[in-house]
């Protein structure tokens, strides 16, 4: 039975799998936060900023008209400490939650999606599927190296210097199976400068650059891909530099002629934790936040109207509540954006803005003239240029188009977000390049 349970009606269960049973609840958040004092905070953080999924359930039994947490002991006691910080005996851990808890006080969840089992027996199957994996493909079935690039790559997260290439190949038409290839043997290849001169790239803050032309590379990047393939190299055998100097000279009998200026191909972003001050690399842009635009995607927008669209849609319209109005604001920013950006290289490109043109042709002209710029690559384009050749792409112009003109389309919240997701990179950089 499905209900939606009082944060205060939950107990932490003293029986939790991860230790050794303990007394009572006190004692088994005492414990969760000894030895798990920095996960449970990032947690915490993460719950109070986006919430929990509202697709998986907390698996609790009714005890004494309270209710025992099965599963997601985890959640419930950063909700706690949220809640209550004073419960933390650790002081820096206190101290962190005190600062979360002040911050998000009027927006911390007090119920919980939950699911009643009427006995403990009858959640154990569950419970062991979920936490021990594949199980002969009953139970979950945890992604590799290659579908973890994806997912970051779909939704705008970290990609890495081996994923880069891996693109920087299919853009000029090499065929590659990165089932196949070992990324993570690449991605070691990549982390030691010798290796990159010998293939002619860089890197400067996690972006793939060329010091070599293009045609070098990709012969070169070609060669090294085809052998580690071929030879199913594993990471541990160019683990150690003296390994990657032999694999890589056998390779090629000298380094390229370089270019004088690198090309930068693609982005990554960082974020550093308010609370712990730990530098953690970001996660894919995610879909369980509450508004349209993340908590950290800044933008200094000079328009006064514009900029009050932007803060709306920032950390004013929760779009599950108001997705209509935040489909149009969101079409309208948009427009709004490539209108700006267009006045401000007038000279350059080469449309009337007083005939009024369809956004489909504003938003290929500010896209070419991003290219022609280097301020962004053929692949950071690729979404935009998807919105306007595709008709019933999720992120298309006409699905904009008929949020504001067709009674039966109704907006969907999770693909609002999606196509903010796509879009982020290239409307920050418009706004960056506007004085």
């Amino acid at each position: 039975m499905k209900d939606f349970i009082d944060i205060n009606k939950l107990i932490v269960n003293p029986e939790n799998y991860r230790f050794d049973p303990v007394e009572n609840e006190e004692k088994a958040i005492d414990i969760m936060i000894k030895r798990k004092g920095v996960e449970i905070l990032n947690l915490g953080k993460h719950i109070a900023e986006y919430g929990l999924d509202e697709a998986k359930s907390i698996r609790v039994l009714e005890v004494n008209k309270k209710f025992l947490v099965l599963d997601g002991n985890r959640r419930i006691t950063a909700l706690k400490c949220l809640h209550s910080p004073n419960i933390i005996k650790d002081s820096k851990i206190r101290k962190c939650f005190q600062e979360l808890s002040r911050k998000y006080k009027n927006s911390l969840l007090k119920k919980v999606n939950c699911y009643v089992y009427p006995n403990e027996y009858s959640s154990s199957m569950w419970i062991k599927l979920e936490h021990t994996g594949k199980n002969n493909g009953i139970g979950q079935d945890q992604w590799g190296a290659p579908e973890k690039e994806r997912f970051d790559q779909k939704f705008g997260g970290k990609v890495t210097l081996a994923m880069q290439a891996i693109d920087f190949l299919r853009d000029n038409n090499t065929e590659i199976n990165s089932d196949k290839l070992k990324i993570s043997t690449i991605n070691r290849l990549f982390s030691d400068p010798n290796v990159r001169d010998y293939i002619g790239i860089d890197q400067s803050e996690g972006n793939l650059r060329l010091k070599a032309s293009e045609k070098e590379v990709v012969d070169r990047l070609k060669t090294v891909f085809k052998k580690v393939e071929d030879e199913n190299i594993k990471v541990k055998k160019v683990y150690d530099k003296e390994d990657r100097k032999i694999f890589i000279e056998e390779l090629f009998e000298d380094k390229p002629k370089y270019t004088n200026v690198p090309i930068s191909l693609f982005s990554r972003q960082e974020e550093l934790t308010d609370t712990t001050k730990i530098k953690v690399k970001s996660s894919p842009l995610s879909t369980s936040r509450k508004f349209l635009i993340p908590s950290d995607c800044i933008m200094h927008i000079s328009n006064d109207r514009i900029n009050a669209i932007y803060i709306e849609l920032k950390r004013r319209l929760i779009v599950e509540e108001t997705c209509n109005a935040v489909a149009i604001l969101f079409r309208v920013f948009i427009e709004f954006s490539t209108d700006n950006y267009i006045k401000e290289f007038k000279k350059e490109i080469p449309i009337d803005l007083n005939k009024q043109p369809e956004l489909k042709k504003k938003l290929e002209a500010v896209s070419k003239h991003l290219e022609d710029k280097n301020i962004l690559t053929k692949n950071q384009l690729k979404p935009i240029r998807v919105s306007i050749s595709s008709e019933h792409n999720i992120v298309s112009i006409n699905t904009f188009h008929s949020y504001v003109h067709n009674l039966e389309h109704t907006p969907d919240p999770q693909t609002l977000k999606i196509t903010w997701n796509n879009y982020e990179i290239f409307l920050k950089n418009i706004w960056e390049q506007i004085k």
